[in-house]
C-alpha cells in the first residue's frame, strides 16, 4: 500500500523518539546521582533545543536541582571567561549526542535498503525529509539509487505541493468541512518535507 505524502519522515521520527528516551532516562539519574550531574556540567550542559525538550518533561523540582548547581558552575567559568565569545557557551550537548548516534545509523540503514531497492528494480516510498534525502543520496552506493531516492522526493514533494494547493483553496472558500485529513495536514507536512523537524516540545 502507498504511503500518504503527508507522513513524517522517518529518521526525524525515530530520531525524536530516541531523544525523549534519552531525556526521561536522563532526568532521573542526573537529580540522583552527583557524578552524572558533574558529567552533564563538564559537558557545558544542553543546547538550547534540548534545554526545552527537559523543560517539556522535567517537573520543577527536576529544573532546579539539576540546573541549580549547573548555574553556579556556570557562573565559576563567566567569572574566568576569556573574551572568546565561544569560551562563554559551547555545550557538548548529550542529547545532541543521542540524536546523531542514532541518525547516523538510521542513514546508513536506508543508504544500504535504498540500494537493494534499486537493484532489485522495486519502488523506493520511505518518506524523508530534504535534510536526510541530501544525507542518504551522499551515502548511497549506486547513482541509480540516488536518483531513484530523488525521483521518489520529488513525486511526494509534488503531492504535498497539491494538498497544500487544496487546504488553502478550500479554506479561502470557506469549505473547510470538505478538507480530507491528509489535506489538513500538509500545511506541517510541506514545511517539515522541505526544513526537517526537531523534538517537538509540545509533547511533554
Amino acid at each position: 500500500m502507498a504511503r500518504d505524502a503527508a507522513e513524517r519522515c522517518v529518521i526525524c521520527y525515530e530520531a525524536e523518539r530516541v531523544v525523549r528516551e534519552t531525556v526521561m532516562e536522563s532526568i532521573y539519574r542526573w537529580q540522583t546521582d552527583e557524578a552524572a550531574r558533574h558529567e552533564l556540567a563538564q559537558r557545558g550542559g544542553l543546547c538550547t533545543q534540548h534545554g526545552l525538550v527537559f523543560l517539556a518533561f522535567a517537573s520543577p523540582l527536576g529544573m532546579a536541582e539539576i540546573f541549580g548547581p549547573l548555574a553556579r558552575l556556570r557562573a565559576q567559568s563567566v567569572r574566568s571567561a576569556s573574551s572568546r565569545p565561544q569560551d562563554l557557551w559551547n555545550p557538548d550537548c548529550p542529547l545532541c549526542e543521542a540524536r546523531a548516534k542514532r541518525e547516523n545509523a538510521l542513514l546508513g540503514y536506508y543508504a544500504r535498503k535504498a540500494d537493494e531497492t534499486a537493484q532489485a528494480n522495486e519502488a523506493w516510498d520511505i518518506p524523508l525529509c530534504m535534510p536526510h534525502v541530501r544525507l542518504l543520496v551522499s551515502r548511497a552506493a549506486t547513482g541509480q539509487a540516488q536518483r531513484m531516492v530523488l525521483e521518489a522526493t520529488a513525486r511526494r514533494l509534488e503531492q504535498l505541493a497539491d494538498l497544500a494547493q487544496a487546504y488553502a483553496a478550500k479554506y479561502r472558500e470557506l469549505r473547510r468541512s470538505e478538507l480530507t485529513l491528509a489535506e489538513r495536514r500538509a500545511p506541517i507536512a510541506v514545511v517539515e518535507a522541505l526544513c526537517g523537524h526537531q523534538e517537538d516540545v509540545r509533547l511533554g
